[in-house]
């Protein structure tokens, strides 16, 4: 069976100059920014290196309780995606392993122990919020490889080469410089996790488990999230997750896309996506989204 497709270069950046371990029991994503099973470049870059190394995968997802702006709308919504990722890893027999805090400070150590056994960590590249100063401290602190993709929009983080200080000038130049990177070699594959048996069966160490334990999300979602020292005030008001990610995009594709230009901002008849916070807690791909659209409406890059 051929390899996964490889992720453009450009996307990809390494943390520190550890080299990969051939003799690791497996290859780590850390999912902390993009956190999809699918469309995602990290998640393909990793299986790649499954392929080049013939090692299994381990996708671990945390949730920190001591960041700042952390509630209960916040963990509600990550932890439903986390739920949503457990069941799809389980239909295609991938190691999964979600973590979620229950007091500040106790996932310590978590990540190195998981890395500790890896051959390659792989990581999101987010550049706001702490997402870069967490990765990079993590990088420096390991023996192990660390690599971040960047898997948050059509256009690459590296391809402008300069600061943009409106939005107006920002979009002058991505009608320059945009069109290339709609080729099909630069989009992510849309399932990676169904390519092949290489990547199944990793084994989370008998010393992790013991030390934190894989979340109880069910429990978590329906009680013991309202324990957690989080702010408790700002309470759920929506539902997060890929499956309800994808139920909202096609409800957009299939009755408001061809109105959206018109009615995008009306109070009554609403055309907007409402995939805002599925977009910013990375449930859903941009990619995604714009395949979608073409298709749907005949559209070509030209």
């Amino acid at each position: 069976m051929s390899a996964i497709r490889s992720v453009p270069e450009i996307r990809c950046t390494e943390l520190n100059q550890h080299a990969v371990r051939h003799d690791g029991d497996y290859v780590l994503y850390w999912m902390v920014a993009q956190r999809r099973l699918s469309w995602n470049f990290a998640l393909q870059r990793a299986i790649d290196y499954c392929h080049r190394l013939n090692k299994p995968l381990v996708i671990f997802e945390p949730l920190r309780v001591g960041y700042r702006w952390a509630s209960a709308r916040h963990h509600q919504f990550v932890i439903e995606g986390m739920r949503d990722h457990q069941a799809y890893a389980e239909q295609v027999g991938v190691t999964y392993f979600p973590y979620v805090e229950r007091e500040e400070g106790a996932g310590k150590g978590l990540l190195e122990a998981l890395a500790h056994r890896s051959c390659v960590v792989i990581t999101d590249e987010y550049p706001c919020f702490f997402i870069p100063r967490m990765t990079k401290a993590a990088a420096q602190r390991s023996h192990t490889r660390f690599e971040q993709v960047d898997s948050c929009g059509i256009l690459p983080l590296r391809a402008s080469g300069r600061i943009f200080t409106t939005a107006a000038s920002f979009r002058r130049h991505l009608h320059k410089t945009l069109l290339p990177f709609f080729a099909e070699q630069h989009f992510p594959v849309p399932e990676p996790l169904k390519f092949d048996e290489r990547i199944k069966g990793a084994v989370i160490p008998q010393e992790v488990l013991s030390g934190w334990g894989v979340a109880q999300l069910e429990q978590l979602l329906t009680t013991q999230c309202r324990e957690l020292p989080i702010d408790q005030s700002v309470y759920p008001v929506d539902h997060g997750g890929p499956v309800e990610a994808q139920a909202r995009l096609n409800r957009f594709i299939e009755q408001r896309l061809r109105r959206y230009h018109s009615h995008r901002n009306a109070l009554d008849g609403c055309s907007a996506s409402q995939l805002s916070a599925h977009i910013h807690f990375g449930h859903i791909s941009t990619h995604q989204l714009v395949q979608s659209a073409f298709e749907s409406c005949e559209w070509s890059p030209e």
